[in-house]
């Protein structure tokens, strides 16, 4: 049952369409943007556009958000949420999901391989678990870290892609780990 949903849930990736109904943007004093709606703040170069896509998985139906910033087409800073249906995100094996996310992810570039695999505790977060791919694709160096980070019915992507020239290792986890859960002030 649990793969056939996840097969579902592959084949659901390919049907997406834009939805209209965007999150907010927010930029806090110290530079972090985030979203209320999203609840988190993190600290993109510069302002993330925001953009979302719509999924649907059998009789399910769930929306992606997505915050990124891309430097001169080398360089792409985005943090990504969904929150899943619980009757769908229950019949699933978290780390399965995972795994299949970083499946998806992966076919953007040619022989991208999984470098490494990390899970560890992230404060305030049910899992959590980084990857590092690479691909020497086409002569291109690619590069992506990412981290998946479960919170509930929510399921927050946090990734860093470079192509050709990859920055330092700071500037990269700098990103990655800047990732706070921000639940705002009811007003």
């Amino acid at each position: 049952m649990k793969i056939k949903l996840l097969g579902a849930l592959v084949v659901a990736t390919t049907l997406f369409s834009c939805s209209g109904d965007l999150p907010d943007v927010i930029e806090t004093k110290s530079g972090l943007y985030g979203s209320k709606k999203g609840e988190f703040l993190i600290k993109f170069p510069k302002e993330p556009f925001v953009k979302s896509l719509h999924y649907q998985a059998g009789a399910f139906e769930y929306d992606e958000y997505i915050f990124q910033y891309e430097h001169a087409r080398e360089h792409i800073y985005r943090v990504s949420y969904i929150d899943y249906p619980a009757e769908l995100l229950n019949t699933w094996d978290t780390d399965q999901l995972f795994d299949q996310t970083m499946k998806t992810l992966s076919g953007i570039a040619e022989n991208f391989k999984t470098v490494s695999r990390t899970v560890s505790q992230t404060k305030g977060f049910d899992n959590s678990v980084t990857y590092v791919l690479s691909s020497q694709a086409s002569g291109e160096k690619l590069y992506m870290k990412t981290k998946l980070l479960k919170k509930g019915n929510r399921i927050y992507c946090i990734y860093f892609f470079s192509r050709r020239r990859q920055p330092e290792a700071e500037v990269i986890d700098g990103f990655i780990n800047s990732f706070k859960y921000y639940k705002p002030k009811s007003s």
